[in-house]
């Protein structure tokens, strides 16, 4: 796994472009091959917000925990029907929206942190 993972990565031997496509890949084949006993999605998960940070060249601030448990029947739906076939286009497209969604959810948690802090200054000042 991780000398395929290592491959994929920016300027890998097999490198993927697409940071998301990346992750959703990996977080897949990890999960499919299913190796610990215990803590094999936070493994999976961790996993693939490694390799979107490594694709964005920086950390990433989301939560991907967050927004599977938000849905979590979609999640193993749509991760049963990715590991029973070899077509991974509909895991990869349900890993691009729930992604997205935790970047909406992160902005939404950034800016509501932003304003709060912005009206204890004021009291502050007041």
């Amino acid at each position: 796994m991780s000398r395929g993972f290592n491959d994929t990565g920016p300027n890998g031997k097999h490198e993927i472009r697409k940071p998301v496509v990346r992750s959703a890949i990996a977080h897949l084949y990890f999960e499919t091959i299913h190796p610990f006993e215990d803590g094999n999605g936070r493994i999976g998960r961790a996993l693939s917000e490694k390799a979107l940070s490594q694709g964005v060249g920086r950390p990433i601030l989301l939560s991907l925990s967050r927004t599977i448990a938000a849905n979590r029947n979609l999640y193993y739906s749509a991760l049963q029907a990715g590991q029973r076939s070899n077509e991974v286009t509909p895991w990869i497209t349900y890993f691009v929206n729930m992604v997205f969604d935790a970047q909406i959810q992160a902005e939404t948690q950034i800016d509501f942190t932003l304003k709060k802090r912005n009206s204890l200054i004021a009291l502050e000042i007041n």
